[in-house]
């Protein structure tokens, strides 16, 4: 994957590979290219892949790169962006960067494939302003479905298939826009619905650690899922119109709490960033990001705000 010239902005680009061979193919010279003209790589894939792209480098050459298992750090595809933030900030001067980072690989959930398809277009807001740096995110046509594909070329500004570029045609920007206004499936079961308002945060949070403990979530897990319940219902009682609906409802892999209200929320970052010291605002949305499996936000005209709080059961 051979590039031409220096970005003058942010690039980002999605890299379609076929397998394994496919993957070393693409990846292995656009990590060489950036060594080669002294520019810091992070290297966001799977265990597995990483130790392909070691072998692959050779030792002294993947000594000089920084990798990431995304699979831990990116399971929640909402804490992908500071990853990116993290790394730039530490890139000193004017220097060029770059990144690879996979976040939709075989054996994501549905719901986290969604998710994946809006983190990645909300990157090019992120980052849109900023240094010029390469990210470059590898799909495996062999192994995705080829709907998840199709999608990927919304998000992306650019395209390589077999090293050939194309442009997408719809902007990214505008996509991202349409997801935050799409409603979310409704429960496959019925829910247990609690009022929430300032009289019954106590019993909201006590609901949701009685819920995880008959879920079979760990003492620590049901916390943290009450934790970040809290903090939504907080938010619905500020922002919402003073009050808003809890609904609590278990999937086959999942306990799901799910907080809505009559809000609005029009900052498609919202909780994606690590808050500063005086921020105004936000702060809650990044907990919840940090102490839940997977999060969906949407904001639907006419319809509120809704705050969907997944916890895996499967997953320790």
């Amino acid at each position: 994957m051979r590039r031409r010239g220096r970005p003058a902005s942010f690039r980002h680009e999605a890299v379609l590979y076929r397998g394994r061979r496919g993957f070393l193919r693409s990846l292995v010279p656009f990590v060489r290219d950036s060594l080669n003209a002294g520019e810091p790589i992070l290297v966001a894939v799977g265990q597995r892949k990483i130790e392909l792209l070691r072998r692959e480098l050779g030792p002294e050459s993947s000594a000089e790169v920084s990798f990431v298992d995304i699979e831990g750090v990116g399971r929640n595809p909402a804490r992908i962006i500071q990853v990116w933030r993290d790394w730039a900030d530490r890139q000193a001067g004017d220097r060029l960067f770059r990144c690879v980072g996979e976040p939709i690989w075989p054996g994501r959930t549905p719901e986290e494939i969604v998710e994946c398809e809006y983190h990645e277009s909300l990157i090019n807001a992120a980052f849109e302003d900023g240094p010029p740096w390469w990210l470059v995110c590898p799909y495996d046509s062999a192994h995705l479905d080829r709907r998840v594909i199709d999608r990927a070329m919304h998000a992306h500004p650019l395209v390589s298939d077999r090293g050939r570029y194309r442009t997408t045609l719809e902007a990214p920007a505008d996509y991202a826009s349409g997801m935050l206004a799409d409603p979310l499936p409704e429960p496959q079961r019925e829910a247990e619905r609690i009022l929430i308002s300032m009289e019954t945060l106590r019993t909201v949070r006590a609901k949701v650690r009685a819920a995880g403990a008959r879920s079979g979530l760990s003492a620590a897990r049901c916390q943290d899922l009450a934790v970040a319940v809290n903090e939504a219902a907080a938010n619905s009682i500020l922002h919402g119109g003073g009050t808003g609906v809890l609904r609590i409802w278990r999937e086959k892999r999942s306990l799901i709490c799910e907080v809505g209200d009559n809000g609005r929320i029009e900052d498609h970052l919202l909780g994606r960033a690590r808050p500063v010291p005086d921020a105004k605002g936000g702060a809650g949305v990044w907990l919840i990001n940090q102490t839940c499996d997977l999060v969906q936000i949407r904001s639907v005209p006419g319809g509120g705000a809704v705050v969907r709080m997944r916890m895996w059961l499967d997953r320790r």
